[in-house]
């Protein structure tokens, strides 16, 4: 056995990559909770797996699930401030940015999907692009 100062790492932990970390979280509390739709929100410490929670729900692949993430550098601050100019107030401004954030993502999604719903979404994705 080597002396621990002969070590030079014990490895990363962090959800980004480590797929061993990611299967761990399948039976954390918090997680089934949100796979079973009992909890919407995860908080908790620096170091508590809402990372690899967060990395879990987003890469499931199953046919009768779907997920897509959005991190903070996504929230969409230029319309944000713009609702802040003309007066609308702070509360609202958070919930019509989000809101405009999930239009836009789901918009984008419908647009980038080979295969479409039904043949009239397929009709009427011009829409879409245009906006």
């Amino acid at each position: 056995m080597k002396p621990i100062k002969e070590i030079e790492s014990f490895g990363g932990t962090d959800a980004d990559n480590d797929a061993i970390l990611l299967r761990a979280f399948e039976d954390h509390d918090a997680y089934v909770d949100v796979m079973s739709m009992r909890r919407h929100m995860v908080i908790g410490k620096k170091g508590s797996g809402k990372t690899a929670i967060f990395k879990k729900i987003i890469t499931t692949r199953e046919p009768s699930f779907f997920s897509y993430g959005h991190t903070f550098s996504d929230y969409p601050w230029h319309h944000h401030e713009r609702q802040a100019r003309i007066g609308i107030p702070d509360f609202d401004k958070y919930t019509h940015s989000w809101k405009y954030l999930i239009l836009l993502s789901v918009a984008k999604i419908a647009l980038n999907q080979q295969f479409p719903i039904c043949p009239l979404l397929n009709q009427r994705t011009g829409r879409f692009e245009k906006f």
